[in-house]
């Protein structure tokens, strides 16, 4: 995966960018067997690469700019602050 749409599916309003997550919650965005991400990448018409375990937390995210550049981040930010929710309730059982 080069983090490009397939050539297919490229134009020239397509846009990829960078989306950092702190390591502890690399899984936790992806979900079970990448659903999160492959639901993201539906619901918004993207690409996203998931980085490797030994590789930087940088999500590459490919799709339309306003897409790409307002949404997919958002949607990430959001899953990343249920996962903090979650582990913050845990902790406090």
């Amino acid at each position: 995966m080069n983090g490009h749409l397939p050539s297919s599916e490229a134009s020239a309003g397509t846009i990829t960018l960078q989306v950092r997550v702190p390591y502890r919650v690399v899984g936790l965005v992806v979900g079970p067997k990448g659903a999160t991400i492959k639901r993201i990448q539906q619901q918004t018409h993207t690409y996203i690469v998931t980085p490797s375990r030994d590789k930087e937390p940088v999500f590459e995210v490919t799709g339309e700019f306003n897409t790409s550049y307002c949404t997919v981040p958002l949607l990430l930010q959001q899953r990343f602050e249920m996962c903090q929710n979650s582990v913050a309730l845990l902790q406090q059982m």
